[in-house]
């Protein structure tokens, strides 16, 4: 006898509409219900609940957080989980107010053409320059915020290197096309030339969250063999990168990790949030519609829709120049763009990994980025290692192994992988001031780190990008 099983696909996907509709909803009520005024009444309606839990029941939502971080976190999560739109406008608010907190001199980039962006930091220091340069790629799931964004913390750096590790270090804080309005390679291509800048000073990318995974895609623009860098600048003024500083980088577009359920109820990302941005920056607009249209027909044809998805990443990806897109228009390499590196850093080949600078790497253990994130630094650590071993043969077998972490162990780190993990934290927690001593000791590590790279570098002949990338990596 048959039974008949409830439409499980058809609900899923009537949910996926009606999470999207909400996520393109850009009326006056939503508006106006996540506005600043709808935020304070939300704090003091979840105030109460929280200290109930805390000082009543004994339960708070996570023992590591105290009552005015938990209700701090709620807020966040609640604000962000909204339309594109009131995000982008509450982005612009929050970044007002780091604006006038800031305490360091701000200015505008005038000197570094076709870039727009934010100077953080003097110019001189006791009578010196800049010894380097922090390379900042601001965060926001390429669709919204700005250069302006993390001033707090950045100022905090800046401060601690000055002090208590006497270096100078400027930050350049780029403002790249966000998505839908510019997909996937067009905020690639504004980090690079934005880079190419830096020619004769030390140069240190890095970045979080959306930031972060932009940073490590100009890394491997950096070092490839070959490819647009060396077509369209003279290498042989471009210094190696001293380092790279990722906080909570955004390494994997499918949003598919275990994490983003073991952690959803405690992260400030609400979990829709992050496959509606991917879609966003790799095919703008068009996979919207692609989205709807395959909801009306149910019965299309699947490789009809994988075409559909291809054409729609040429379509969305054609405003690049032939010169800059050639190595990254993967027409048959890369049939799922998901996959592709430049866009999803945990798909790196282990070969460019390994010629990868030092990288620190920032992560919470209540982040739903968690799970992609320790894949990343476990295949960055084995690349590490068997650069050291010269063991090229291993390096050609299939990267499948690196799809699950393992716990870690004495073999798991490298002193080229450093990692600054607190598993009590949430997304992004070093730049989330409110936090105290959480957030401060990790940029204290941050400053110890750039520190570390500046005096390395002064003992050491300079590398050139041009001959370092003519040599055998395994070398």
């Amino acid at each position: 006898m048959s039974t008949s099983k409830s439409p499980e696909p058809s609900s899923s996907s009537e949910r996926g509409l009606k999470f999207r509709k909400r996520w393109e909803d850009n009326s006056y009520w939503e508006r106006a219900k996540k506005g600043p005024v709808s935020t304070a009444l939300y704090l003091s309606v979840v105030y109460p609940k929280v200290f109930f839990n805390h000082k009543i029941r004994k339960t708070p939502l996570n023992t590591g957080w105290t009552l005015y971080q938990e209700t701090v976190i709620r807020a966040l999560k609640w604000s962000a989980d909204s339309p594109l739109g009131v995000s982008r406008r509450a982005a612009n608010f929050i970044e007002s107010i780091g604006k006038a907190r800031c305490s360091e001199p701000l200015t505008t980039v005038t000197n570094v053409p076709g870039v727009q962006g934010h100077w953080i930091g003097p110019e001189t220091w006791n009578g010196r320059k800049a010894e380097a340069i922090l390379f900042y790629v601001h965060g926001g799931g390429y669709v919204t915020f700005s250069s302006l964004c993390s001033l707090r913390p950045l100022c905090y750096l800046l401060k601690t290197l000055r002090k208590k590790h006497n270096k100078h270090v400027r930050v350049l804080s780029i403002d790249y096309p966000l998505a839908p309005e510019n997909p996937y390679p067009q905020a690639l291509n504004y980090a690079e030339n934005a880079y190419r800048w830096l020619t004769t000073a030390s140069g240190l990318p890095g970045g979080d969250s959306a930031g972060g995974g932009l940073a490590l895609s100009l890394l491997q623009s950096l070092y490839k063999d070959s490819g647009s860098w060396q077509n369209s600048i003279d290498a042989k003024n471009m210094p190696m990168p001293l380092g790279a500083i990722l906080v909570s980088p955004w390494v994997e577009l499918k949003c598919d990790a275990a994490s983003y359920i073991t952690n959803a109820k405690y992260d400030t990302l609400p979990v829709h949030f992050c496959p509606f941005a991917a879609e966003y920056y790799i095919y703008g607009y068009k996979r919207s519609q692609l989205f709807q249209s395959k909801l009306k027909n149910k019965n299309n044809d699947k490789k009809s829709d994988v075409n559909k998805r291809e054409d729609s990443f040429r379509t969305s990806n054609s405003s690049a120049t032939g010169a800059e897109f050639r190595q990254r228009n993967i027409k048959n390499k890369y049939t799922d763009p998901y996959k592709n590196p430049m866009i999803a850093a945990k798909y790196a080949p282990l070969e460019l990994l390994a010629k990868f600078p030092p990288l620190l790497i920032s992560y919470g253990g209540k982040e739903i980025f968690r799970d992609d994130i320790e894949e990343f630094v476990q295949k960055c650590v084995e690349a590490k290692k068997l650069k050291q071993e010269k063991n090229s043969k291993r390096l050609l077998k299939s990267d499948e192994k690196y799809l699950h972490f393992e716990p870690p162990s004495s073999e798991t780190f490298h002193p080229e992988v450093q990692v600054e993990y607190n598993p009590e934290m949430v997304h992004i927690y070093p730049f989330l001031d409110f936090l105290g001593e959480h957030s401060r000791e990790a940029l204290d590590r941050f400053a110890g780190f750039i520190t570390a790279r500046l005096d390395y570098s002064k003992h050491k002949p300079l590398i050139l990008l041009n001959s370092y990338n003519s040599q055998n990596y395994m070398e």
